[in-house]
């Protein structure tokens, strides 16, 4: 196994063997653990994948931050069983996520302001309902028609030699 010099490592596979007549099985772990969802709310987990012919039993190590590793041999465990142990046994090791909050004073001049005029606007649910935005976008068009006629009899396009 190749070593990642990254401090963010949690979760590593190793010595997954497709051959042990569970078929795709591993295929559908990982991509269960790379939806978008899960991979968003667990920032600080990554995982590596080595897949080996050597016709060993499935494992899957997973080393934490902290230096502790736990195996488990998947040899007769469906997916779900998997990642049940997983959060059985893993998740309470794990540190307790840290809060990322920020108070008023860290906040920037900047921010404020476009804080307060964006609350201190009305929603597009709040001015339109579905009457008043069909008579609005006609009003519009119709103004825009008449700005661009009253424009095109000022401005006059030279043609190019």
């Amino acid at each position: 196994m190749q070593e990642d010099n990254s401090d963010e490592k949690c979760l590593y596979f190793e010595d997954m063997d497709l051959l042990t007549g569970q078929e795709g099985w591993f295929i559908s772990l990982v991509s269960n653990l790379s939806f978008t969802k899960i991979r968003d709310t667990n920032y600080n987990c990554e995982f590596k994948t080595e897949v080996l012919s050597n016709m060993s039993e499935p494992e899957i190590l997973c080393k934490l931050e902290n230096g502790n590793q736990i195996k488990f041999e998947a040899v007769n465990l469906t997916n779900l069983e998997i990642l049940q142990a997983f959060n059985r046994i893993v998740l309470p090791l794990l540190p307790p996520p840290e809060e990322l909050t920020e108070t008023g004073s860290e906040k920037s001049a900047a921010f404020k302001a476009i804080d307060e005029i964006y609350n201190g606007l009305p929603s597009f649910t709040d001015v339109f309902d579905e009457e008043t935005f069909y008579m609005f976008a006609f009003g519009f068009t119709c103004c825009t028609v008449l700005v661009a006629f009253i424009l095109s009899r000022f401005i006059t396009l030279k043609e190019a030699f």
